[in-house]
Protein backbone atom coordinates (compact mmCIF):
# COMPACT_ATOMS: atom_id res chain seq x y z
CA UNK A 1 0.00 0.00 0.00
CA UNK A 2 2.77 2.48 0.69
CA UNK A 3 4.58 1.59 -2.67
CA UNK A 4 1.08 2.38 -4.30
CA UNK A 5 0.51 5.60 -2.91
CA UNK A 6 4.65 6.94 -3.68
CA UNK A 7 3.74 5.84 -7.36
CA UNK A 8 0.51 8.02 -7.35
CA UNK A 9 2.62 10.53 -5.75
CA UNK A 10 4.97 10.83 -7.75
CA UNK A 11 2.72 10.29 -10.84
CA UNK A 12 0.70 13.40 -9.97
CA UNK A 13 4.08 15.17 -9.48
CA UNK A 14 5.36 14.21 -13.11
CA UNK A 15 1.76 15.20 -14.12
CA UNK A 16 2.08 18.48 -12.84
CA UNK A 17 5.38 19.37 -14.30
CA UNK A 18 4.18 18.48 -17.70
CA UNK A 19 1.06 20.76 -17.48
CA UNK A 20 3.18 23.38 -16.28
CA UNK A 21 5.88 22.93 -18.69
CA UNK A 22 2.56 23.32 -21.41
CA UNK A 23 1.54 25.92 -20.15
CA UNK A 24 5.22 28.18 -19.86
CA UNK A 25 5.50 26.75 -23.62
CA UNK A 26 2.75 29.05 -25.28
CA UNK A 27 4.46 31.83 -24.49
CA UNK A 28 8.76 31.85 -23.68
CA UNK A 29 10.58 34.58 -23.64
CA UNK A 30 14.54 34.40 -23.69
CA UNK A 31 17.03 36.78 -22.35
CA UNK A 32 20.73 37.56 -23.20
CA UNK A 33 22.63 39.65 -21.03
CA UNK A 34 24.90 41.53 -23.19
CA UNK A 35 28.16 42.59 -22.12
CA UNK A 36 31.04 43.43 -25.01
CA UNK A 37 33.57 43.89 -22.50
CA UNK A 38 33.64 40.28 -21.74
CA UNK A 39 32.82 39.31 -25.49
CA UNK A 40 35.78 40.80 -27.59
CA UNK A 41 33.80 40.38 -30.86
CA UNK A 42 31.58 42.55 -29.57
CA UNK A 43 28.35 40.04 -31.08
CA UNK A 44 25.05 39.33 -28.82
CA UNK A 45 22.18 37.68 -29.88
CA UNK A 46 20.46 35.85 -31.71
CA UNK A 47 18.77 33.93 -28.99
CA UNK A 48 18.82 30.27 -30.09
CA UNK A 49 16.01 28.22 -28.67
CA UNK A 50 13.25 27.31 -31.40
CA UNK A 51 10.49 27.42 -28.73
CA UNK A 52 11.33 31.52 -27.96
CA UNK A 53 8.18 33.38 -28.75
CA UNK A 54 10.33 36.43 -27.90
CA UNK A 55 14.05 37.58 -27.84
CA UNK A 56 15.33 40.10 -25.04
CA UNK A 57 18.58 41.72 -25.27
CA UNK A 58 19.98 43.64 -22.36
CA UNK A 59 22.08 46.15 -22.33
CA UNK A 60 22.00 47.21 -18.86
CA UNK A 61 24.71 46.57 -16.40
CA UNK A 62 27.53 49.24 -16.80
CA UNK A 63 28.90 52.16 -18.63
CA UNK A 64 29.71 51.30 -22.14
CA UNK A 65 27.91 47.98 -22.07
CA UNK A 66 27.61 47.67 -25.39
CA UNK A 67 29.26 50.49 -27.11
CA UNK A 68 30.48 49.64 -30.49
CA UNK A 69 28.25 46.07 -30.33
CA UNK A 70 26.38 43.83 -32.96
CA UNK A 71 23.04 43.23 -31.27
CA UNK A 72 20.95 40.40 -33.65
CA UNK A 73 17.22 39.59 -33.65
CA UNK A 74 16.01 36.14 -33.92
CA UNK A 75 14.53 34.96 -36.92
CA UNK A 76 10.56 35.64 -37.03
CA UNK A 77 9.73 36.60 -33.46
CA UNK A 78 9.45 39.88 -31.21
CA UNK A 79 12.70 41.84 -30.22
CA UNK A 80 13.32 43.76 -27.43
CA UNK A 81 16.62 45.41 -26.80
CA UNK A 82 16.83 47.33 -24.00
CA UNK A 83 19.74 50.13 -23.58
CA UNK A 84 19.25 52.06 -20.42
CA UNK A 85 23.43 53.05 -19.18
CA UNK A 86 25.63 55.41 -19.90
CA UNK A 87 26.65 55.27 -23.57
CA UNK A 88 25.18 51.79 -23.48
CA UNK A 89 24.63 51.34 -27.13
CA UNK A 90 26.42 53.72 -28.31
CA UNK A 91 27.51 53.47 -31.58
CA UNK A 92 26.02 49.59 -32.37
CA UNK A 93 24.70 48.00 -35.45
CA UNK A 94 20.95 46.42 -34.12
CA UNK A 95 20.18 43.70 -36.64
CA UNK A 96 16.53 42.97 -36.75
CA UNK A 97 16.30 42.58 -40.71
CA UNK A 98 14.63 38.74 -39.47
CA UNK A 99 12.45 39.58 -36.38
CA UNK A 100 8.67 40.60 -36.52
CA UNK A 101 8.86 43.40 -34.67
CA UNK A 102 11.32 45.53 -32.64
CA UNK A 103 10.68 47.75 -29.71
CA UNK A 104 14.24 49.41 -28.61
CA UNK A 105 14.56 51.26 -25.30
CA UNK A 106 17.01 53.94 -25.06
CA UNK A 107 16.67 54.60 -21.72
CA UNK A 108 15.70 56.06 -19.28
CA UNK A 109 17.74 54.29 -16.75
CA UNK A 110 20.62 54.72 -14.61
CA UNK A 111 21.67 58.33 -13.31
CA UNK A 112 23.05 59.78 -16.14
CA UNK A 113 22.29 57.49 -18.65
CA UNK A 114 23.01 60.00 -21.73
CA UNK A 115 23.59 59.43 -25.27
CA UNK A 116 22.56 55.53 -24.66
CA UNK A 117 21.91 54.94 -28.56
CA UNK A 118 23.80 57.74 -29.88
CA UNK A 119 25.07 57.12 -33.70
CA UNK A 120 23.54 53.67 -33.39
CA UNK A 121 22.39 51.80 -36.77
CA UNK A 122 19.03 50.45 -36.54
CA UNK A 123 18.39 47.71 -39.78
CA UNK A 124 14.57 46.18 -39.76
CA UNK A 125 13.67 43.86 -42.36
CA UNK A 126 10.38 43.57 -45.11
CA UNK A 127 7.41 44.23 -42.84
CA UNK A 128 9.00 44.48 -39.79
CA UNK A 129 6.92 46.57 -37.08
CA UNK A 130 9.52 49.10 -35.04
CA UNK A 131 8.79 51.18 -32.18
CA UNK A 132 11.71 53.23 -30.73
CA UNK A 133 12.01 54.60 -27.47
CA UNK A 134 14.27 57.39 -26.60
CA UNK A 135 14.26 58.73 -23.06
CA UNK A 136 17.39 58.96 -20.55
CA UNK A 137 19.04 62.28 -19.90
CA UNK A 138 19.99 63.74 -23.39
CA UNK A 139 21.08 63.00 -26.52
CA UNK A 140 19.74 59.38 -26.25
CA UNK A 141 19.04 58.90 -29.88
CA UNK A 142 20.73 61.47 -31.11
CA UNK A 143 22.26 60.95 -34.91
CA UNK A 144 20.45 57.41 -35.24
CA UNK A 145 19.92 55.87 -38.40
CA UNK A 146 16.87 53.70 -38.90
CA UNK A 147 16.65 51.78 -42.01
CA UNK A 148 13.34 50.45 -42.51
CA UNK A 149 12.80 50.92 -46.08
CA UNK A 150 10.78 48.20 -46.27
CA UNK A 151 9.69 47.70 -42.74
CA UNK A 152 6.04 47.89 -41.40
CA UNK A 153 4.94 50.53 -39.03
CA UNK A 154 7.48 52.85 -37.31
CA UNK A 155 6.61 54.66 -33.54
CA UNK A 156 9.72 56.91 -32.72
CA UNK A 157 9.08 58.41 -29.25
CA UNK A 158 11.63 61.52 -28.53
CA UNK A 159 10.96 61.69 -24.75
CA UNK A 160 14.70 62.85 -23.57
CA UNK A 161 15.99 66.42 -23.62
CA UNK A 162 17.69 66.80 -27.35
CA UNK A 163 17.01 62.83 -28.09
CA UNK A 164 16.22 63.13 -31.28
CA UNK A 165 18.52 65.83 -33.00
CA UNK A 166 19.89 64.65 -36.16
CA UNK A 167 18.42 61.60 -36.40
CA UNK A 168 17.17 59.57 -40.33
CA UNK A 169 14.78 57.55 -40.73
CA UNK A 170 14.67 55.84 -44.57
CA UNK A 171 10.96 54.46 -44.82
CA UNK A 172 10.62 54.86 -48.37
CA UNK A 173 8.55 51.78 -49.28
CA UNK A 174 7.80 51.17 -45.40
CA UNK A 175 4.52 51.84 -43.77
CA UNK A 176 3.18 54.24 -41.88
CA UNK A 177 5.66 56.63 -39.80
CA UNK A 178 5.07 58.53 -36.48
CA UNK A 179 7.08 60.86 -34.27
CA UNK A 180 6.35 62.06 -31.67
CA UNK A 181 8.53 64.75 -30.26
CA UNK A 182 7.28 64.72 -26.79
CA UNK A 183 10.49 66.30 -24.74
CA UNK A 184 9.12 70.01 -24.00
CA UNK A 185 12.29 71.89 -23.76
CA UNK A 186 12.88 72.13 -26.85
CA UNK A 187 15.09 70.75 -29.84
CA UNK A 188 14.42 67.86 -29.28
CA UNK A 189 13.73 67.05 -33.22
CA UNK A 190 15.85 69.65 -34.74
CA UNK A 191 17.63 68.40 -38.17
CA UNK A 192 15.65 64.95 -38.07
CA UNK A 193 15.40 63.33 -41.77
CA UNK A 194 12.51 61.66 -42.82
CA UNK A 195 12.74 59.85 -46.12
CA UNK A 196 8.97 58.83 -46.26
CA UNK A 197 7.67 56.91 -49.37
CA UNK A 198 3.95 55.22 -49.48
CA UNK A 199 3.22 55.22 -46.17
CA UNK A 200 1.33 57.78 -44.01
CA UNK A 201 4.53 60.25 -42.18
CA UNK A 202 4.18 62.64 -39.69
CA UNK A 203 6.80 64.59 -37.38
CA UNK A 204 4.68 65.89 -34.24
CA UNK A 205 6.84 69.36 -33.43
CA UNK A 206 4.16 70.58 -31.32
CA UNK A 207 3.51 71.75 -27.58
CA UNK A 208 7.04 72.99 -26.45
CA UNK A 209 7.63 74.69 -23.32
CA UNK A 210 6.82 78.86 -23.22
CA UNK A 211 10.67 80.46 -23.76
CA UNK A 212 12.08 77.27 -25.16
CA UNK A 213 13.21 76.39 -28.98
CA UNK A 214 11.04 74.99 -30.91
CA UNK A 215 11.02 71.36 -31.32
CA UNK A 216 12.29 70.69 -34.91
CA UNK A 217 14.20 73.26 -36.67
CA UNK A 218 13.47 71.86 -40.23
Amino acid sequence: PTCKKTIQTMSTLVLTIAVAFIKTGLSQSQTLSCNANIDLNRVCGPCQDIANTECNLNCMMSEDICVESILTCQSGIPCNIMCTSLYACMDSIVDATLASKLTMTCGPGTIGSSTVCEGSQVVAGTGTDIELNCGGQENSCKDLVLNAATAGNVIVNCDGFNSCNGMTINAQNGGDVSVNCNDRTGGVCNAVKLNCGTGDCTIDCAGANIGAAVKCNS
